[in-house]
C-alpha cells in the first residue's frame, strides 16, 4: 500500500518561496548569474529568442552529482519539472500537461498578455512540428509563442531550441 501527499499552498507567495527552495537544492545559483531574473525579464518582454541561452545556463548549473546512480536525464519529465519549478518561481501563470481536444502540450505559460506553449522532447523528434500538427494553440487568443525544445541526455542540456510567434 503506497502513501501519497497532496501539497496545497495558501497563496502565491508561499508557492513561490517553496519553489525557490526546491530550485536552490537542485542547482548551484550564482549571484553573478541570476537565472530567475533573466527568465522573468525575457518572458515579460516577450523575448523568446533570448530564452535559449538562459535555459542552457539553467541546466548547466545543475550539479553533476544529481545524476549519479540514476538515469533521470533520459526522461522528459525531469526537464519539464525543472522548467516548471523555475517558471513557477518567477510568478508566471503556468499549466503543466495543458489539455486540448487533440492532446496535451507539456507546459503553457501566461505572462504580460502573452501565451507561451512549450513542447519538450528527449530525442531528435520535432516538438515544434507537434505543436503545429496538433494545433494546441487554438484554444488561446492573442499573442502566442510556440516553443519546441529538444534535450540531449548525454549533454544534460538543450540540443535544439525552436520557436515561432503566431
Amino acid at each position: 500500500m503506497g502513501f501519497g501527499y497532496e501539497l496545497e499552498f495558501p497563496n502565491k507567495e508561499v508557492q513561490m518561496s517553496f519553489n525557490n527552495s526546491i530550485l536552490h537544492s537542485m542547482a548551484i545559483v550564482s549571484e553573478k548569474e541570476p537565472i530567475r531574473h533573466d527568465l522573468f525579464d525575457l518572458i515579460n518582454a516577450g523575448d523568446v529568442g533570448g530564452l535559449e541561452s538562459v535555459i542552457k545556463r539553467l541546466f548547466s548549473s545543475i550539479a553533476y552529482n544529481n545524476f549519479t546512480n540514476n538515469d533521470i536525464e533520459r526522461y522528459e519529465g525531469f526537464y519539464a519539472s525543472v522548467l516548471y519549478a523555475y517558471f513557477a518561481s518567477i510568478g508566471v501563470d503556468i499549466i503543466a500537461e495543458d489539455v486540448s481536444n487533440k492532446g496535451r502540450i507539456d507546459l503553457t505559460m501566461k505572462a504580460g498578455g502573452r501565451t507561451f506553449l512549450l513542447e519538450f522532447k528527449v530525442t531528435d523528434w520535432e516538438p515544434l512540428e507537434q505543436i503545429r500538427k496538433m494545433k494546441y494553440y487554438e484554444k488561446y487568443e492573442g499573442e502566442r509563442y510556440l516553443i519546441g525544445i529538444v534535450f540531449d541526455p548525454g549533454a544534460r542540456n538543450v540540443s535544439r531550441f525552436e520557436w515561432e510567434k503566431l
